[in-house]
Protein backbone atom coordinates (compact mmCIF):
# COMPACT_ATOMS: atom_id res chain seq x y z
CA UNK A 1 0.00 0.00 0.00
CA UNK A 2 2.47 2.47 0.39
CA UNK A 3 3.25 4.86 -2.63
CA UNK A 4 0.14 3.90 -4.05
CA UNK A 5 -1.87 6.61 -5.30
CA UNK A 6 -5.86 6.66 -4.42
CA UNK A 7 -8.19 6.37 -7.64
CA UNK A 8 -11.32 8.37 -7.98
CA UNK A 9 -13.10 5.18 -8.31
CA UNK A 10 -11.89 3.09 -5.46
CA UNK A 11 -14.22 3.39 -2.96
CA UNK A 12 -12.77 0.86 -0.18
CA UNK A 13 -9.59 2.66 -0.26
CA UNK A 14 -11.53 6.27 -0.01
CA UNK A 15 -14.20 5.01 2.72
CA UNK A 16 -10.94 3.92 4.93
CA UNK A 17 -9.36 7.12 4.62
CA UNK A 18 -12.32 9.01 5.74
CA UNK A 19 -12.89 7.12 8.88
CA UNK A 20 -11.09 8.29 12.20
CA UNK A 21 -8.55 6.11 13.18
CA UNK A 22 -9.15 6.25 16.57
CA UNK A 23 -12.25 5.18 18.49
CA UNK A 24 -14.10 7.65 20.95
CA UNK A 25 -13.39 5.80 23.53
CA UNK A 26 -11.68 2.13 24.50
CA UNK A 27 -12.89 2.31 27.77
CA UNK A 28 -15.67 -0.04 29.14
CA UNK A 29 -17.25 0.96 32.17
CA UNK A 30 -16.32 -1.05 35.72
CA UNK A 31 -16.07 -1.33 38.83
CA UNK A 32 -13.35 1.33 39.96
CA UNK A 33 -10.43 0.46 41.63
CA UNK A 34 -11.71 1.99 45.15
CA UNK A 35 -14.86 0.34 45.28
CA UNK A 36 -13.15 -2.87 44.70
CA UNK A 37 -10.59 -2.32 46.75
CA UNK A 38 -13.19 -1.61 49.70
CA UNK A 39 -15.01 -4.50 48.75
CA UNK A 40 -12.28 -6.87 48.96
CA UNK A 41 -11.05 -4.94 52.58
CA UNK A 42 -14.76 -5.49 54.50
CA UNK A 43 -15.33 -8.67 52.36
CA UNK A 44 -12.46 -10.70 52.58
CA UNK A 45 -10.82 -12.53 50.59
CA UNK A 46 -13.95 -14.24 48.53
CA UNK A 47 -15.40 -10.67 47.96
CA UNK A 48 -11.55 -9.80 46.51
CA UNK A 49 -12.46 -12.63 43.82
CA UNK A 50 -15.84 -12.34 42.95
CA UNK A 51 -15.55 -8.08 42.43
CA UNK A 52 -12.21 -8.79 40.24
CA UNK A 53 -14.43 -11.80 38.26
CA UNK A 54 -16.93 -9.20 37.90
CA UNK A 55 -14.81 -6.51 36.39
CA UNK A 56 -12.89 -9.48 34.55
CA UNK A 57 -16.54 -10.27 32.23
CA UNK A 58 -17.45 -6.63 31.88
CA UNK A 59 -14.24 -5.87 30.48
CA UNK A 60 -14.38 -9.03 27.88
CA UNK A 61 -11.27 -10.32 29.74
CA UNK A 62 -13.08 -13.40 31.23
CA UNK A 63 -11.46 -15.77 29.04
CA UNK A 64 -7.82 -14.14 29.75
CA UNK A 65 -8.19 -13.88 33.48
CA UNK A 66 -9.81 -17.04 33.83
CA UNK A 67 -7.09 -19.09 35.43
CA UNK A 68 -5.68 -16.64 36.81
CA UNK A 69 -9.46 -15.78 39.35
CA UNK A 70 -9.61 -19.74 39.77
CA UNK A 71 -6.27 -19.81 41.45
CA UNK A 72 -7.25 -16.62 43.36
CA UNK A 73 -10.27 -18.40 44.46
CA UNK A 74 -7.93 -21.00 45.51
CA UNK A 75 -5.67 -18.96 47.48
CA UNK A 76 -8.87 -17.40 49.19
CA UNK A 77 -10.57 -20.27 50.41
CA UNK A 78 -6.98 -21.95 51.45
CA UNK A 79 -6.05 -18.62 53.16
CA UNK A 80 -9.54 -18.60 55.21
CA UNK A 81 -9.08 -21.72 56.35
CA UNK A 82 -5.87 -21.23 57.29
CA UNK A 83 -6.26 -18.11 58.84
CA UNK A 84 -9.49 -20.10 60.38
CA UNK A 85 -7.56 -23.33 62.01
CA UNK A 86 -5.47 -21.62 65.50
CA UNK A 87 -8.82 -20.38 66.55
CA UNK A 88 -10.85 -23.64 66.14
CA UNK A 89 -8.18 -25.85 67.39
CA UNK A 90 -4.77 -24.48 68.96
CA UNK A 91 -2.61 -26.84 68.71
CA UNK A 92 -3.38 -28.62 65.13
CA UNK A 93 -0.92 -26.20 63.63
CA UNK A 94 2.27 -25.79 65.69
CA UNK A 95 4.42 -23.54 63.22
CA UNK A 96 1.57 -20.71 64.22
CA UNK A 97 2.10 -18.62 67.36
CA UNK A 98 -0.13 -18.33 70.21
CA UNK A 99 -1.38 -15.02 69.38
CA UNK A 100 -2.69 -15.65 65.90
CA UNK A 101 -5.47 -17.97 67.43
CA UNK A 102 -7.24 -14.72 68.88
CA UNK A 103 -10.45 -14.00 66.15
CA UNK A 104 -8.66 -10.24 66.11
CA UNK A 105 -5.60 -11.70 64.94
CA UNK A 106 -7.46 -13.85 62.11
CA UNK A 107 -9.59 -10.82 61.20
CA UNK A 108 -6.33 -9.19 60.35
CA UNK A 109 -4.67 -12.22 58.91
CA UNK A 110 -7.90 -12.91 56.07
CA UNK A 111 -8.07 -9.05 55.50
CA UNK A 112 -3.97 -9.33 54.70
CA UNK A 113 -4.80 -12.40 51.88
CA UNK A 114 -8.18 -9.95 50.66
CA UNK A 115 -5.95 -7.46 50.11
CA UNK A 116 -2.87 -9.25 48.68
CA UNK A 117 -5.33 -11.13 46.34
CA UNK A 118 -7.03 -8.04 45.33
CA UNK A 119 -3.52 -6.03 44.55
CA UNK A 120 -2.22 -8.97 42.14
CA UNK A 121 -5.62 -8.98 40.49
CA UNK A 122 -5.30 -5.56 40.21
CA UNK A 123 -1.82 -5.65 38.80
CA UNK A 124 -3.38 -7.64 35.77
CA UNK A 125 -6.11 -5.53 35.29
CA UNK A 126 -4.46 -2.14 35.72
CA UNK A 127 -4.34 -0.97 31.94
CA UNK A 128 -8.28 -1.75 32.00
CA UNK A 129 -8.26 0.56 34.96
CA UNK A 130 -6.53 2.99 34.09
CA UNK A 131 -8.40 3.59 31.08
CA UNK A 132 -12.03 3.28 32.60
CA UNK A 133 -10.79 5.93 35.37
CA UNK A 134 -9.24 7.95 32.31
CA UNK A 135 -12.42 8.24 30.64
CA UNK A 136 -14.38 8.38 33.70
CA UNK A 137 -16.23 5.31 33.24
CA UNK A 138 -17.02 3.69 36.47
CA UNK A 139 -20.21 1.03 37.07
CA UNK A 140 -21.86 2.47 41.02
CA UNK A 141 -20.85 -0.24 43.32
CA UNK A 142 -22.33 0.32 46.32
CA UNK A 143 -25.54 -2.30 46.07
CA UNK A 144 -22.99 -4.88 44.48
CA UNK A 145 -20.57 -4.38 47.01
CA UNK A 146 -22.94 -4.52 49.86
CA UNK A 147 -24.21 -7.66 48.23
CA UNK A 148 -20.64 -8.77 47.29
CA UNK A 149 -19.31 -8.23 50.99
CA UNK A 150 -22.62 -10.01 52.48
CA UNK A 151 -22.45 -12.75 50.41
CA UNK A 152 -18.71 -13.47 51.06
CA UNK A 153 -18.73 -13.36 54.62
CA UNK A 154 -21.78 -15.90 54.60
CA UNK A 155 -19.81 -18.31 52.23
CA UNK A 156 -16.70 -17.65 54.99
CA UNK A 157 -18.79 -18.51 57.62
CA UNK A 158 -19.98 -21.91 55.78
CA UNK A 159 -15.96 -22.58 55.08
CA UNK A 160 -15.25 -22.07 58.68
CA UNK A 161 -18.19 -24.35 59.76
CA UNK A 162 -17.12 -27.01 57.22
CA UNK A 163 -13.24 -26.35 58.72
CA UNK A 164 -14.36 -26.85 62.11
CA UNK A 165 -16.34 -29.76 61.44
CA UNK A 166 -14.15 -31.65 59.73
CA UNK A 167 -10.80 -30.86 61.68
CA UNK A 168 -12.97 -31.72 65.60
CA UNK A 169 -11.68 -35.28 67.35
Amino acid sequence: MVGRTVEPGDEQLEAGLLSPSIAASAARPTYSSNATFLTAFFGGPLAAVFMQGLNARFLGRWQRERLWLGLALLVAVAGIVLVSLPAIRPGLLPFMPEWFAQKSSARMASRAVALAIWGALYLRMRPAYRAAELHAHSRPAWKDGILIVLASMGLQLVIVVLTATAVQP
